[in-house]
């Protein structure tokens, strides 16, 4: 006898999400700006990534209707699934649509060395052309890398300590300045400067930025929304760093101010007596006054009116006395005794003694060579004497007789016409160019 069964069969809805994510989730997309690669400082090229449109799902949802389905007992059918598009905010259009020069700083290094004008020459080469897509931050010391003479830089002034030395590198620090100025006045956001030990001559008080490799870097963030470039170089001795990028908002520009606000005079020189021989003096610290500034960025309308004031940063450069050390053992192992603020030694007979030992060489004459010198010496000199007072003499009298010669004799005479030669043209003396802190490597 034949039996009947019904039957019935429910479908297991727990893998669903996982199969409706492992379709979907490939072929999302995420958002992706525009982004500047590389940019021809001299042709104005661009190389740019192009921006991606993001694309997403609603992974959660897709899955709830697929589940609702097959609880309803359809087995075939199909789900609309509703697609989210994210447009970027960085476009390759808008990149090149507004694209310039946003700032500049210039200074001349006109009075430098050769060595000096070299390092501040590589130094702009090393950071020109720099890309900084937006979120990126710059290191100074990163891009230019260590001062040695395998990476083009020359010895030159740089600050040790409180006095001035010589290293590589030296004279950089005039191009982390002006990159420091303009990066204020393309409204970026600096994250790492210090001011010199002393004021620069280059730059007003306040507005320096000092490098040290591994020590102190000049770093900055690019939070302008868009890609920047950084343009620098030195031709005919004029240092410039420029930001190129999106010009600010409503014909917006930034100035970058800067004042002293208080001043302290350096003391008087000290003198302090070191284990050197007399004659030994060395400069251990240079005279500086100190100063304290305070600068601003500040916010001008299309016109150029000011319409906002911000406080950028304070800058403390050090009072410094200078300091002599001078040398007080005599040669019999005592000291003499130094004024230390004179550095005059009161006690020491600075005159050579002569060792009882040695003796002057004699020549054919038995004389002795110094004594001989003496001789010569006198005899020369009583000989010159005899010679100037006769031609004295001579000419006394041929004047006296020309004299009464004409008084016999008078003419008409017309007074000689002289042309003073007009004096040479002097040039100011050059003064070197202050010198970079912590080159000391």
């Amino acid at each position: 006898n034949p039996k009947k069964y019904n039957t019935s069969y429910t479908m297991s809805t727990d893998n669903v999400s996982s199969l409706v994510s492992d379709i979907l989730t490939p072929m999302q997309v995420e958002v992706a700006d525009a982004k500047m690669k590389g940019y021809n400082t001299e042709t104005g090229d661009f190389d740019i990534s192009n921006e991606v449109v993001g694309r997403s799902f609603d992974i959660n949802k897709a899955s709830d209707d697929v589940k609702n389905l097959l609880d309803n007992g359809t087995y075939e059918g199909s789900v609309e699934v509703a697609v989210t598009e994210t447009q970027p905010q960085v476009t390759a259009e808008s990149i090149r649509a507004d694209f310039g020069q946003i700032s500049s700083q210039s200074s001349s290094c006109a009075k430098s060395r050769e060595n000096r004008v070299n390092n501040i020459t590589v130094a702009c080469k090393k950071i020109n052309g720099t890309v900084l897509n937006p979120g990126e931050q710059f290191s100074f010391n990163g891009v230019v890398g260590r001062r040695t003479e395998a990476n083009g830089f020359k010895v030159a002034p740089v600050i040790k300590g409180n006095k001035h030395d010589e290293d590589y590198g030296g004279g950089i620090c005039q191009v982390s300045s002006m990159l420091y100025n303009a990066v204020v006045k393309a409204d970026l956001q600096v994250d790492r400067r210090s001011p010199h030990k002393w004021v620069s001559g280059y730059i007003p008080a306040g507005r320096d930025a000092t490098v040290d490799y591994g020590v102190l870097d000049f770093c900055f963030t690019n939070n302008s929304g868009y890609p920047i470039v950084i343009k620098a170089s030195c031709v005919n001795r004029v240092v410039t760093c420029a930001i190129l990028g999106h010009h600010l908002p409503d014909g917006k520009t930034i100035k970058f101010e800067s004042k002293v606000i208080s001043v302290k005079a350096h003391g008087p020189t000290k003198y302090v007596a070191v284990n050197q021989k007399i004659g030994y003096r060395e400069q251990i610290s240079e005279a500086h006054d100190g100063k304290t500034a305070v600068s601003y960025r500040v916010i001008c309308d299309a016109n150029g009116k000011e319409i906002e004031r911000k406080k950028e940063a304070d800058s403390v450069y050090k009072v410094t006395d200078q300091v002599i050390e001078v040398g007080v053992l005599k040669d019999d192992g005592t000291k003499a005794t130094l004024d230390p603020k004179t550095g005059k030694l009161t006690d020491a007979d600075l005159s050579p003694t002569p060792d009882p030992s040695a003796t002057d060489p004699t020549d054919e004459s038995g004389e002795t060579k110094k004594t001989k010198e003496t001789k010569e010496t006198k005899e020369s000199k009583e000989t010159k004497e005899t010679k100037e007072s006769k031609e004295s003499k001579e000419t006394k009298e041929t004047k006296e007789t020309k004299e009464t010669k004409e008084t016999e004799a008078p003419t008409e005479t017309t007074p000689e016409q002289t042309t003073e030669a007009p004096p040479p043209e002097t040039t100011p003396e050059e003064t070197q160019a202050p010198a970079d802190q912590g080159e000391a490597q």
